[in-house]
């Protein structure tokens, strides 16, 4: 009798490392296709999308909680599972994915969902549904970052994706602090 993989052993983690990653995969697919959290709050079927948020508060626990990596491995599938049946449902009722011409959403590390819109006349788009969304039009996000960013901090930044295409900007630290020590030699 063989016992279950457990997070504990290398096949455990394994098993469980992938599963965690597919689920995450399936939630910024949907994501991405509807909007951050907009699928689930555009989903017609109350009792599915009751299902849905079940289906997740035991997929948490499984990741954080539990050592039942078939247990994890369950819940995980049911995830994927239930994101497919609210794409299906919110699909079949006629609701449109999120046009990404007309706007563009991302979450902030803090949960909030920032939408970014060409005008101000595509703001009623990215307000549907009745999510607590922030929606800023790209006028808007060009003015905070010429009015935060110095000409040498946005150059860098340009400068940087475009030899590196496609980075991500962790984190700026500006210096300004002026070299007034003594020469130790």
């Amino acid at each position: 009798m063989t016992t279950p993989p457990t997070s504990r052993t290398q096949a455990g983690y394994e098993i469980s490392r992938q599963t965690v990653e597919a689920v995450d995969g399936w939630s910024r697919e949907m994501d991405r296709k509807w909007g951050p959290g907009r699928l689930e709050a555009v989903c017609p079927d109350p009792g599915l999308r009751q299902r849905f948020q079940s289906q997740r508060e035991k997929f948490n626990r499984a990741v954080w909680e539990e050592d039942d990596v078939r247990g994890l491995e369950a819940h995980g599938l049911g995830m994927i599972y239930g994101y497919q049946a609210l794409d299906q449902a919110a699909t079949a009722a006629g609701i449109a994915p999120l046009d990404h011409s007309a706007v563009v959403e991302g979450r902030r590390a803090d949960g909030v969902v920032i939408a970014i819109v060409p005008s101000n006349a595509d703001y009623p788009r990215a307000i549907q549904a009745g999510r607590a969304v922030e929606v800023w039009t790209i006028d808007q996000v060009i003015e905070l970052i010429e009015r935060s960013l110095s000409k040498d901090a946005t150059a860098t930044i340009a400068a940087a994706a475009k030899a590196f295409g496609g980075v991500k900007v962790e984190s700026i630290e500006f210096k300004n602090e002026e070299l007034d020590d003594e020469i130790p030699f």
